[in-house]
């Protein structure tokens, strides 16, 4: 009697432990099923970044790239297939022949090739990367997967908003004892081109993504100094809900004392 029960001890551990065995493995197999791909997202001005998302298609990828890294996205439906008719606001416009729109492109045996086929019939495990780019002269994209470094979303030191003239924007954070330490490094970290002003003794932006100041009027009655497209450094309001611009060079402002900066290429008086 002694003996028969503890045969069935047995066999009851032996079938809790196979159970185990089997969710476990079911569960492995859920995580690692989803392709993660990275979407280099590049408007027409030179300005862009890296995203990141899950899905077996590049669609499901990119919409779920999209809604983690908090860029709006509109899509629809066509005898096509999916259409992408927006991104940061962004539509197909024409102007007589020319128009604008966001070409698609996958990275395959290394290089970038156009999409021949709707954004959700590209099988994500085929491609190594895939690229947005908003353009009416057909730009290949500025970089390749090599270059891509998406950002994990850190807030370590300052975080940076990246903001061109089209609208369209991204977040990246580096650390230093100063702002423009810490923007040196987050440029040095996203692989963005950056030159900053002050040579050996960097106190500001001369260019990002070679965008630099740029008179966009001439001087006149109205305008004394001229307008310039430059970048404009704004930091928190004091209530944080709001943008200011900045009172001080980014050399002179501590790290510490500035979590956020938002840094916009467009115009505004000096």
């Amino acid at each position: 009697m002694k003996s028969k029960s503890i045969v069935i001890v047995v066999a009851a551990i032996l079938a809790v432990s196979a159970a185990a065995i089997i969710i476990n493995y079911g569960l492995s197999g859920d995580e690692n099923d989803a392709e993660t791909t990275k979407f280099l997202i590049q408007d027409d001005k030179g300005v862009y970044f890296w995203i990141e998302g899950e899905g077996d298609d590049g669609f499901t990828a990119l919409d779920d790239a999209c809604k983690k890294f908090d860029v709006p996205l509109s899509s629809s439906d066509s005898s096509y297939g999916k259409s992408i008719d927006s991104v940061f606001g962004l539509q197909m416009i024409g102007a007589g022949d020319i128009w604008t729109y966001w070409a698609q492109y996958s990275f395959i045996d290394g290089e970038w090739k156009v999409n021949e086929v709707s954004i959700e019939k590209v099988k994500t495990s085929e491609v190594e990367a895939i690229a947005l780019v908003y353009s009416s002269t057909g730009a290949a994209p500025a970089a390749t997967p090599d270059d891509a470094k998406v950002w994990d979303h850190s807030t370590k030191g300052t975080v940076f908003t990246i903001e061109s003239s089209s609208g369209l924007y991204f977040k990246v954070n580096g650390t230093g004892g100063k702002v423009i330490d810490a923007f040196i490094n987050a440029t040095a970290a996203y692989n963005i081109p950056f030159l900053p002003t002050g040579g050996s003794n960097p106190t500001g932006i001369d260019s990002i993504f070679g965008l630099e100041t740029t008179m966009v009027e001439p001087i006149s009655d109205e305008n004394p100094y001229g307008v310039y497209h430059w970048w404009i450094q704004k930091v928190r309001t004091a209530d944080g809900t709001g943008w200011e611009s900045a009172s001080a060079l980014m050399s002179q402002l501590n790290s510490s004392d500035t979590p956020e900066m938002k840094l916009v290429y467009g115009t505004e008086a000096f």
